[in-house]
């Protein structure tokens, strides 16, 4: 088996993990600070609609068309502003969301908080987090923390220091039965990492595969996960036969992704080196552009009603229809201090920048 130097480091060679609670909050922006408008942002809507008396350019009930609900934020021609969620953070690098709440990493302190996705006071979730793969799995009732120690178990309701249940290991992701995380087989020299299935809610890790070179972003749908390496992405089953091993299936070679996404048909990634995004049918064949000429894409998320992806250096938030951008791309958010995470829910796209430390969100 390979050593998966980046993992092998990340759960070999931690800090303690210090308990903390739900008491440890503080008060998030109030009111949510509102970006500068500008007209460049957001495509043409279409003409007022008939029966609707709203004016659509800038209504935040109704920007663009009728019920288009800018969720707090500002409608300045046809198109809504973002918002602020949270402010003046250290060194975020990682985010996730769940049906409630934004949940991010501060780096530099070692802290991972979440904040209401309507807005409202930061909570302290854990005193310890770590970027690479992620910092936390979040399912429908519990928080599995990635500190330096291994995987914690932190309960949604109540929080508090939660449970080691995996020392040493960390969770790339999760589904109704089972926690998949990377372990450290072995000491010093000779060890190794490997690719395990957990059942929830803490079983013993079952080894499933001998991951590729330094994984950084992972995704999946209900039998395989995907992983980002320097080769490309690869892809793992996920319940591998009795005995077999999943695999490391060569899914896109030469791609240096930045991050990826999938759906039922594809796998979509962000190609730094070409700026551009694309995706490939999961059996694998030539990629598809789905948009070019994008400056430096660093996140990318996808559901039933488009792709969204984050350009870092270009300060953007866009997005394409599912079929493909037949022009530019449509611009959500600009000037962004460098966007790095992106995630979707059914009526709005958040991010965190790397500079600033904000935790942003726009309405769709």
């Amino acid at each position: 088996m390979r050593l998966w130097f980046g993992l092998t480091c990340l759960v070999a060679c931690g800090l303690p993990f210090i308990a903390c609670s739900s008491a440890d909050s503080e008060s998030g922006p109030a009111p949510l600070p509102v970006l500068d408008a500008d007209a460049s942002v957001g495509a043409e809507a279409a003409p007022a609609e008939a029966g609707c008396s709203a004016d659509l350019l800038i209504d935040p009930k109704n920007c663009g068309r009728c019920g288009h609900d800018c969720l707090g934020g500002a409608c300045s021609a046809r198109a809504c502003q973002p918002i602020r969620l949270a402010v003046d953070r250290s060194n975020l690098l990682w985010m996730t969301i769940d049906a409630t709440h934004v949940y991010f990493c501060e780096s530099a302190v070692q802290r991972l908080g979440r904040v209401p996705k309507a807005g409202g006071a930061v909570e302290l979730v854990s005193s310890s987090c770590s970027y690479q793969p992620g910092s936390a799995i979040i399912d429908d009732t519990t928080i599995f923390v990635n500190d330096l120690a291994g995987v914690r178990a932190v309960p949604k309701v109540g929080l508090g220091a939660g449970t080691l249940i995996l020392p040493g290991a960390v969770a790339v992701a999760s589904d109704a039965t089972s926690l998949y995380v990377v372990q450290t087989v072995g000491a010093g020299m000779t060890s190794y990492a490997e690719l395990a299935r957990s059942a929830k809610p803490n079983g013993s890790p079952v080894a499933i595969a001998s991951p590729p070179r330094v994984a950084s972003r992972f995704a999946q749908d209900a039998t395989t996960l995907y992983a980002t390496d320097s080769d490309g992405i690869h892809q793992f089953a996920k319940n591998p036969a009795a005995g077999a091993d999943a695999g490391s299936s060569l899914l896109v070679a030469n791609a240096e992704p930045a991050d990826l996404a999938v759906d039922s048909t594809y796998v979509y990634y962000a190609s730094r080196t070409t700026g551009s995004v694309k995706r490939v049918t999961k059996v694998g064949g030539v990629s598809d552009v789905v948009a070019s000429g994008v400056d430096a894409p660093s996140a990318i998320a996808v559901d039933a009603s488009g792709i969204y992806f984050a350009s870092e250096d270009g300060g953007l938030i866009m997005s394409c229809p599912l079929s493909g951008c037949t022009g530019d791309p449509l611009v959500l958010a600009q000037r962004q201090a460098q966007p790095y995470a992106i995630a979707v829910d059914d009526v709005a796209v958040y991010w965190i920048t790397r500079r600033g430390g904000t935790v942003m969100r726009v309405a769709k």
